[in-house]
């Protein structure tokens, strides 16, 4: 079982962003220890202290589109603004149109 992580990440405050990943991360590993490989544009985020990318939609949603044809499944994780994200809403919208399982998550922290 592959799935796919989606939630939100940019905001003005350097804080939240921190503090999404934060979640991402403990919600990521316990998928994992429960036995579900997960793959997410989240996992790029841990290279930005040696290289820099944009945070914009447009520069993700290719790469969003083809790690999810690659998942069995799609996991929201439900931080704070997501439903608002463009992002995240984006990426549902994409897991519909593959036919992919959507799954909503509270994090533990939340």
């Amino acid at each position: 079982m592959i799935a796919y992580i989606a939630l939100p990440y940019s905001h003005p405050d350097q804080w939240v962003k921190t503090n999404r990943m934060a979640k991402f991360a403990t919600f990521d590993a316990d998928l994992m220890r429960s036995g579900i490989f997960t793959v997410s544009p989240m996992h790029k985020v841990f290279m930005l202290p040696f290289a820099t990318f944009p945070d914009t939609w447009e520069y993700w949603r290719d790469y969003s589109h083809e790690l999810m044809k690659m998942c069995d499944k799609v996991v929201v994780l439900q931080l704070d603004g997501w439903e608002t994200s463009v992002g995240v809403c984006a990426e549902i919208e994409m897991a519909k149109k593959l036919g992919l399982p959507i799954e909503y998550a509270t994090p533990a922290t939340e």
